[in-house]
């Protein structure tokens, strides 16, 4: 017997499941067949919230940004960390996080050209908690510059740039250590903060406790 279940319930249960196939299957090796399979429920149920297997992997796509604008928001409101934790944490769970880690490959293959323009939205929706971030490091005499704003522009759009490809090489490779340290080189430098800050608030932040 078939469970009725609310409608805003049962449109993030197919999302949750979808979002599980892409990621254990890949895109192209899921079909909406599978979906519906998984979530017991009749093909003509998934039609009903989505047009197309492409309609429910761009409202994946959405969420997954709105996923990473509150948590960065989350973190620029932390009373616990000071400003250079909050940025280190920024992109230590881009990177390292499972829920956006697993998804990458789906949202950066060409097929899904479609899906970048979306992109577009996270660095305006994140400039302002990152810009509250630097000034708090300013506050606290870790960053120097006169520009958090025109900053935090240049920090996402680094990071953005110099981890694009990331998931293409071991994270213990030489290519990687090329890219953290140049990422953290030009992020003190458009801080103002001192050599090896960046670097250091990385390391206390995964390394475990001797």
């Amino acid at each position: 017997m078939r469970v009725t279940k609310d409608p805003k319930v049962r449109r993030q249960e197919l999302i949750d499941i979808a979002e599980k196939l892409f990621v254990e299957r890949g895109y192209e090796n899921v079909a909406v067949s599978d979906i519906v399979k998984a979530a017991h429920v009749a093909q003509g149920t998934f039609y009903w919230y989505f047009k197309s297997k492409e309609a429910i992997l761009a409202a994946i796509n959405d969420r997954t940004i709105d996923f990473l604008i509150k948590r960065i928001w989350d973190l620029a409101n932390d009373k616990t960390l000071s400003g250079v934790q909050k940025l280190v944490s920024i992109f230590c769970s881009q990177i390292f996080d499972g829920q956006t880690k697993g998804l990458a490959g789906v949202f950066n293959d060409p097929a899904n050209v479609k899906l970048h323009i979306r992109w577009e939205r996270l660095p305006e929706a994140t400039n302002a908690p990152i810009t509250q971030i630097i000034k708090q490091g300013i506050a606290e005499g870790t960053f120097n510059t006169p520009y958090p704003e025109e900053a935090a522009r240049a920090y996402l759009g680094i990071f953005t740039l110099l981890m694009q490809d990331a998931k293409k090489f071991d994270p213990k490779s030489e290519v990687m250590a090329r890219k953290f340290a140049a990422l953290f080189d030009f992020i003190e430098k458009i801080l103002g903060a001192s050599q090896g800050c960046v670097l250091r608030a990385f390391l206390e932040r995964n390394m475990p406790p001797v």
